[in-house]
C-alpha cells in the first residue's frame, strides 16, 4: 500500500513538470517564435566545435544572430529592437532567473545586427 502512494506521489509530480515543461516551451515561443526544442539546437549548434582541429585551435562556430534573437532576416530595425527588449526582460542577469550567457550571445546578436542593418541604411542612401 505504501509503495503505490509513493509511485502515485512520483507519477503525479511528473505530470506537474511535464506540465510546466509545456508552459514554458509555449511562453517561450510566443516571446522568441521558437520552442525550447528550436533554442537547444540553435545553441547546439553555436557550441560544436572543429573536431578536426587541435584542441588549442578549436573554436566555435558562428551562430545566426538571427536565429538567436528569434527573428527572419527580413525583419525590420523596429522588430530587431522589439524582440531584443524582450529576451532582455527574460535573460538579464539582474532579474530573477536570468542568465549572463545568454544575454552575452542577445548581445552579440543585436550588435551583429545593428550593424549590418544600419550599414546597408547608410550604403543606400
Amino acid at each position: 500500500m505504501a509503495k503505490q502512494k509513493r509511485a502515485s506521489k512520483k507519477a503525479s509530480g511528473l505530470s506537474v513538470l511535464l506540465d510546466l515543461l509545456d508552459v514554458a516551451d509555449s511562453a517561450i515561443e510566443k516571446v522568441t517564435g521558437k520552442g525550447l526544442a528550436g533554442w537547444l539546437k540553435t545553441l547546439q549548434e553555436g557550441n560544436q566545435i572543429d573536431q578536426g582541429a587541435p584542441p588549442a585551435q578549436s573554436i566555435a562556430k558562428p551562430t545566426d544572430p538571427y536565429a538567436v534573437l528569434g527573428v527572419p532576416p527580413t525583419a525590420s530595425l523596429g522588430e530587431v529592437k522589439k524582440r531584443y527588449r524582450q529576451l532582455s526582460m527574460i535573460y538579464h542577469p539582474d532579474r530573477e532567473g536570468g542568465y549572463t550567457e545568454a544575454m552575452k550571445r542577445v548581445n552579440e546578436a543585436y550588435e551583429q545586427i545593428m550593424k549590418e542593418k544600419e550599414g546597408a541604411v547608410s550604403h543606400g542612401s
